[in-house]
């Protein structure tokens, strides 16, 4: 399949209008291999009308391109959280110590987030995704993580816009 090469993505507004009240839970059930407890609770918490275009991406690239996606919270600590410890472990498994730090290094050096996913394809393949609205531009600090990321770790960093269509296609 490898890395899905798609830059932006359009959602129906029937969908986002099942945000939060039933989608996070449907995609938690769905899709385990993505959405953990941790995950859902985030969701459903004190800012319910956030993360909704992170999971639709998630649940597309693993849906379409058999990807595998860490979302939100998985960023390295010296002490892992307790909270996202399935992300962390996760983490762990997919990247060797020396990448865990460096990851780490660029996102305190730099001061922000990692991208919002981090996922790995049918074929092994790593990647990051960044995801923003249509009109929304990366930050000047995220534009220098992710080409810290890619210099230093040698992952590419996508960028997928997510929009909601106009009518009930999409």
């Amino acid at each position: 399949m490898g890395i899905c090469n798609c830059r932006s993505l359009t959602y129906s507004p029937e969908l986002r209008a099942r945000w939060p009240s039933f989608l996070p839970r449907e995609w938690h059930r769905a899709y385990p291999n993505v959405f953990d407890d941790a995950d859902l609770k985030l969701a459903l918490g004190q800012q319910p009308s956030h993360h909704f275009r992170e999971w639709f991406v998630a649940v597309h690239l693993r849906s379409e391109h058999g990807a595998c996606s860490l979302v939100e919270k998985y960023r390295p600590r010296r002490r892992p959280s307790k909270v996202h410890s399935r992300k962390c472990a996760r983490l762990r498994e997919w990247f060797n110590p020396a990448q865990v730090r460096t990851l780490r290094e660029v996102c305190d050096g730099v001061g922000v987030q990692p991208p919002d996913l981090l996922a790995r394809d049918a074929d092994g393949l790593f990647f990051f995704v960044e995801v923003k609205r249509s009109n929304e531009s990366l930050s000047k600090k995220q534009r220098r993580s992710h080409a810290l990321i890619r210099k230093r770790l040698g992952v590419p960093v996508r960028t997928i816009r997510v929009r909601q269509s106009r009518t009930g296609a999409g």
